[in-house]
């Protein structure tokens, strides 16, 4: 006896996992799109914390004869721009883990349709079975990158708090600096600003570092998503 499949019920739920993945896709567009924002941004604070350099080191040998004010004046001005900027990129941070978030629950309802449609196609014998499995792991892989980058952002998120804290921590040698004038030693406040600069250096490299690691993470997982929808796509345009 012919088993009757039921077409109707099949084809909503994969117009609607195909609908869900689609969703993820575009939320992942704009997660995307904020990283790179934040990227940029890191990359210009790395800009004003080595522009600093410069200065703090000749601070670190004032003496009572000169006059480093001057250096205290720049000190301020790279290290208030370095904080915009990491004040910035922590914004469109959490712009695109709100993204992820939509789009790991757009994910999940799209595995759940999936599974709806991998049990009617099993019980009804229909030959697209594989092709559903092939999408589930496809979307599970996919599941599983995106889950990387998030580890990744957090660790990026809870760095950036931690260098702004250390930029905060220079405040008040960078003001010593500023006030100085002839008859006054403010060389221990360029030393301590110069070092906490090496810190705060470290520090966005290692941000770098796991902004490139969540990307690369990200490319996977949005191919493998692509992958699914693609499948998706050919078993509705096939129905």
């Amino acid at each position: 006896m012919q088993t009757t499949i039921n077409t109707k019920v099949s084809s909503n739920n994969l117009s609607a996992a195909l609908a869900s993945l689609r969703n993820a896709s575009s939320k992942w567009d704009q997660a995307e799109n904020n990283m790179r924002q934040v990227d940029r941004y890191i990359g210009s604070a790395d800009s004003e914390f080595r522009n600093a350099d410069f200065p703090a080191r000749r601070a670190s040998f004032d003496n009572a004869a000169t006059d480093s004010s001057w250096e205290g004046r720049q000190l301020d001005r790279h290290f208030r721009n370095g904080d915009r900027y990491l004040d910035n990129s922590q914004w469109d941070m959490r712009s695109a883990k709100r993204e992820a978030d939509g789009m790991g629950r757009d994910i999940d309802s799209g595995q759940s349709f999936l599974s709806s449609l991998e049990t009617e196609y099993r019980q009804n014998n229909d030959p697209r079975l594989s092709q559903v499995q092939q999408a589930i792991a496809e979307t599970n892989s996919s599941e599983s990158q995106f889950g990387r980058v998030e580890s990744d952002w957090r660790r990026v998120d809870s760095s950036i708090s931690f260098t702004s804290s250390a930029v905060d921590r220079s405040n008040f040698d960078i003001q010593q600096i500023m006030w100085d004038r002839p008859g006054q030693d403010v060389s221990h406040y360029g030393f301590r600003v110069s070092s906490n600069l090496n810190s705060i250096q470290s520090d966005l490299r290692q941000i770098d570092s796991s902004l490139r690691r969540a990307a690369s993470s990200g490319d996977q997982g949005e191919g493998h998503l692509d992958n699914a929808i693609r499948i998706l796509e050919g078993l509705q345009s096939g129905s």
